[in-house]
């Protein structure tokens, strides 16, 4: 598994994300020093890009978004999320999820 990507002591996934708030759409950008990186259309004022991002990993994993937890990195663009033991960390690396650009400013 790639370095982003971990199993805690309760089998939940620890992800490790560098998030670009701002960009001109969502997308998984590649690695950057070992975080996935991941680009958000959301900018980062009032939490949109937080949501954005949850919204954007719940799709990806095919989980639901109350599923996820923001463990560290609120106000940082490095990032721990928590996802379920079911979640499949590989599908963030597959073909894109149409979601609509939040683009609210």
């Amino acid at each position: 598994m790639a370095a982003w990507a971990r199993r805690d002591e309760q089998g939940r996934w620890i992800f490790s994300l560098h998030i670009s708030p701002g960009a001109g759409k969502n997308a998984v950008a590649g690695e950057r020093d070992g975080r996935l990186w991941i680009k958000l259309a959301a900018r980062a004022a009032d939490n949109q890009a937080n949501e954005a991002l949850l919204k954007f990993l719940a799709a990806h994993l095919a989980v639901a978004k109350t599923r996820l937890e923001l463990l560290k990195g609120n106000t940082s663009r490095q990032k721990l999320v928590a996802a379920p033991p079911e979640a499949v960390p590989e599908r963030l690396l597959e073909n894109p999820v149409n979601l609509p650009e939040d683009r609210t400013r």
